[in-house]
């Protein structure tokens, strides 16, 4: 199965951990991570709502996912912006998950290590450079 992982905001340092967290779940139990959404099976989006600005960003680049992937792909958002305005970012054909509840991952990907046993207390530097 292969995944790809976009961050709205990797700047944010909270943002890097949740993605960097997210990056290593999938890495750790061998799922195939991709650059390419095309070749994905699952497109997981960590989001960013601190101020407006991001909070649009955001909801721009679900829209670009679902424009071109609803229903081909699954797409997960997740990341603050479920947390600070779930309303938004709940498209049909979507899953969301709020970071207070990403054990949802496992119940997702069937996982030999679960999310919450994956610790990413060091941020990776250029966390873009890994999912871009």
């Amino acid at each position: 199965m292969k995944v790809f992982v976009e961050s709205t905001f990797s700047s944010c340092e909270n943002n890097a951990y949740y993605t960097t967290q997210i990056y290593e779940f999938f890495s750790k139990n061998g799922f195939e991570l991709t650059k390419d959404e095309s070749d994905a099976d699952f497109i997981v989006i960590v989001t960013c709502g601190f101020d407006k600005e991001r909070k649009e960003n955001a909801l721009d680049i679900i829209k670009h996912y679902a424009c071109n992937h609803l229903y081909k792909k699954k797409i997960i958002v997740t990341g603050c912006l479920p947390k600070i305005d779930y309303e938004s970012v709940r498209i049909p054909g979507t899953i969301v998950i709020s970071l207070n509840d990403l054990v949802k991952f496992n119940d997702i990907f069937k996982p030999e290590i679960k999310i919450e046993d994956i610790k990413s207390n060091i941020i990776k530097d250029g966390i873009r450079a890994i999912l871009s």
